[in-house]
């Protein structure tokens, strides 16, 4: 059950904000996407922070990854404080571990946890969006939400003093597809569309990210796009 991971800096870009990591073990493994803030200096010195907090704990409970965050937040503060031209710099994250039987994740912005099972996509987390407080407030719809100008303003990011880390648990099935992406992903893709990519019978895990991150470029490639997958096999 080890994860799978790929980064596209996209096609109007001229680098990479994306940091991404992975890790395994015979019992549980963990995918961690951090995403740059796109527009703010220094967005992937703060993912790359982020990410280096997971690369030195490797946590395994829900505690230890809102730790990690804290911890990352705090270091991407510090940075920020120190260095003149990094001003607001700042970055989103979805960390998930997942054991055979059970996953939690932890989130902070609008990269994103997905579940697919039984051929159904759902989405698991809930981005901290200027978009998606408007839909829950029922100002606008979802489906609207997908092409709404406003759809790249984020609520919370690591950067800032008062950040409120989401954590959500839930079990997994033999089968079931875990899909983190950042929004590279996410804001190029309708929901449906990367349910019928992940519906492709039996592609193994490298092909199905190549396949999603190739609809993405396709789709305009507007930012840096990242994947994490990880299907879930019988103890």
């Amino acid at each position: 059950m080890e994860p799978y991971l790929l980064t596209h800096t996209g096609l109007v870009r001229q680098q990479n904000e994306d940091a991404l990591f992975s890790y395994h073990s015979k019992d549980y493994s963990g995918i961690v996407i951090a995403d740059g803030l796109g527009g703010h200096t220094r967005g992937e010195v703060a993912s790359k922070i982020t990410v280096q907090e997971f690369e030195s704990d490797r946590p395994v409970t829900s505690k230890d990854v809102r730790k990690c965050i804290r911890s990352a937040n705090r270091k991407i503060m510090e940075y920020s404080e120190n260095e003149e031209q990094a001003e607001g710099m700042g970055t989103t994250v979805v960390a998930a571990v997942i054991s055979a039987e059970k996953a939690f994740v932890c989130w902070v912005g609008d990269s994103r946890l997905y579940r697919f099972r039984n051929q159904r996509l759902q989405f698991m987390t809930r981005d901290h969006s200027l978009v998606n407080e408007l839909i829950e407030s029922g100002e606008i719809s979802e489906q609207s939400a997908f092409s709404d100008h406003r759809k790249h303003i984020v609520t919370q990011a690591l950067g800032s003093d008062d950040i409120k880390i989401s954590t959500l648990n839930f079990k997994v099935k033999p089968s079931d597809i875990i899909l983190l992406c950042s929004d590279g992903l996410s804001d190029m893709l309708p929901d449906n569309t990367i349910e019928t990519g992940l519906q492709e019978p039996d592609i193994p895990l490298p092909a199905l990210a190549q396949l999603l991150l190739n609809q993405a470029l396709s789709a305009g490639g507007l930012d840096n796009i990242s994947i994490g997958l990880i299907k879930i096999q019988p103890k």
